[in-house]
């Protein structure tokens, strides 16, 4: 993977940490060659195409257990270097909704949605609720702003 695309990034931008899951079988492309937005998706994208990682470990690991069908939960450590962000507040399952399969808003380099853990929904659209426990999606729009650098193999229960 040219680290060097990543470090163009960096310059002017933040770095965060994030979370990816991801089946198995994809943990060594990814590792070696970085994200791919090309590779097969689960979905068209509720909160538009990308690449999708949360900054919260409790989070991924919920949808990854849910989604995959291995005996390992594989989530990937990574840094996002994000600078122009598009604060997601509108349902994905609403009619008309604009980001279901869409690109990243133009001037933007990914989608920021604040989710509750239970549901997946934006936090603002759902019933208020003590009980919510909130987590981020970030949805990037270049592999180039996501860095891999540490892989987490856990055993399902």
């Amino acid at each position: 993977y040219e680290i060097e695309k990543y470090k163009k990034h960096c310059e002017y931008n933040k770095s965060y940490i994030a979370f990816h899951g991801t089946e198995l079988q994809n943990i060594d492309k990814i590792v070696k060659m970085g994200f791919d937005s090309t590779l097969k998706k689960t979905d068209k994208g509720y909160y538009g195409c990308g690449i999708y990682v949360s900054s919260e470990i409790e989070y991924t690991l919920n949808r990854v257990y849910q989604s995959l069908k291995s005996k390992y939960l594989t989530v990937i450590m990574c840094l996002i270097n994000i600078r122009f962000v598009y604060a997601v507040v509108e349902h994905p399952a609403i009619p008309k909704s604009t980001l279901f399969g869409a690109p990243i808003k133009p001037n933007c380099d990914s989608h920021f949605v604040t989710v509750t853990h239970e549901s997946g929904f934006p936090a603002g659209l759902c019933e208020r609720n003590e009980n919510h426990h909130l987590a981020h999606e970030i949805v990037v729009r270049q592999e180039s702003n996501i860095l891999p650098y540490a892989v987490l193999y856990i055993k399902k229960q």
